[in-house]
């Protein structure tokens, strides 16, 4: 019996230089990254949708935030994939989850008015007018993430006892200007 192990066969292709190998992995390596400095507390990762059609990024145990992350330049894509993506992260409000035990107890759905996450790496240009445009018209609010702080150091500095956390990390939200960097993420927050 031949068993194909995909893994292998993308770390393959993209060391020979295939683009879209290349692109899988990354995203796959910033969906690790943004979900880890997230931690498992308060949040759920790679969940499904009822129907198994459609795995959201993160979901908030409470089901008020869903994230949806793509590890690409918004400035590098057409602008029609950009506002795809945009759309995309806020459809999933409403969606009941198929595996409700991974959210807090008596939660089964991503809340209607849940925030609308969409995360993409620090950006190396300004993303573009028209984005920025689309993303406003549809009652988005733009947030960057602050620099990460590990968790470990976040107890020490205030005292708090969290004792599953010393490996996890926490992401701190600042309502700042499109133009701002820091070092992790810039996300869009679809109202």
């Amino acid at each position: 019996m031949l068993v194909h192990n995909a893994k292998i066969c993308l770390y393959q292709l993209a060391r020979e230089g295939i683009g879209y190998a290349q692109r899988i992995l990354r995203g796959i390596k910033f969906n690790k990254i943004m979900s880890k400095s997230l931690g498992d507390l308060e949040y759920a990762h790679e969940v499904w949708l009822k129907g198994m059609k459609n795995r959201v990024d993160t979901i908030m145990k409470n089901g008020k935030r869903v994230i949806s992350r793509k590890a690409t330049q918004l400035s590098d894509i057409t602008e029609q994939t950009a506002k795809k993506y945009i759309d995309e992260v806020a459809s999933y409000r409403g969606q009941e989850v198929q595996n409700i035990k991974r959210l807090d107890q008596g939660i089964k759905k991503i809340s209607d008015d849940a925030k609308a996450i969409l995360s993409v790496p620090k950006q190396n240009k300004p993303i573009p007018k028209n984005i920025q445009d689309y993303a406003r018209r549809r009652y988005t609010q733009e947030y960057i993430y602050q620099k990460i702080k590990r968790v470990s150091s976040y107890k020490r500095e205030r005292g708090y006892d969290l004792s599953t956390s010393e490996r996890l990390s926490l992401s701190f939200f600042c309502n700042v200007s499109m133009n701002t960097c820091f070092d992790v993420a810039k996300v869009l927050i679809i109202r």
